[in-house]
C-alpha cells in the first residue's frame, strides 16, 4: 500500500504525456520498482529491467509491445518469469546479487 502512491504518478505523468504529445505513442521505461510502475503506467510500450515483480503479478498477462529485460540471478524479479505475453531478453548476469540487479548489466547495445 505505501508504493500506491508512486504507481498514481506514473499513470498520472503517463496521462499528461499522452495530452501533451496527442497521437504519438508514449513509450515508459523503468529499472526495478520503476520497472513495474512502467508496466502499470498506461503506456503504449514498456520497457523494463529486472522489474520487481510479487505474488499478484505471477500467470499476469503482460501486453505485446512490452519488453522485459532481465539478469538470470535477479531477485526482485524472479517471479516475473511466470508471467505471460510479452518479449523477454534474459541476460546473463552475474550470481552476485548485487551486482546482477544494477544497471550496469546491460549490454552497451541496449543504450540509445
Amino acid at each position: 500500500a505505501s508504493y500506491a502512491p508512486r504507481f498514481k504518478e506514473g499513470k498520472q505523468v503517463v496521462a499528461a504525456v499522452k495530452e501533451k504529445y496527442a497521437g504519438r505513442p508514449v513509450t515508459s521505461y523503468g529499472h526495478s520498482l520503476a520497472g513495474s510502475i512502467a508496466e502499470r503506467s498506461g503506456a503504449e510500450k514498456v520497457v523494463t529491467l529486472n522489474k520487481g515483480a510479487g505474488i499478484g503479478d505471477i500467470g499476469k498477462t503482460i501486453k505485446p509491445s512490452q519488453v522485459d529485460i532481465r539478469t538470470k540471478y535477479d531477485l526482485p524479479s524472479a517471479l516475473s518469469q511466470f508471467q505471460t505475453g510479452g518479449t523477454r531478453i534474459q541476460l546473463a548476469g552475474t550470481v552476485n546479487p548485487l551486482d546482477t540487479h544494477m544497471v550496469k548489466q546491460l549490454p552497451d547495445q541496449f543504450f540509445f
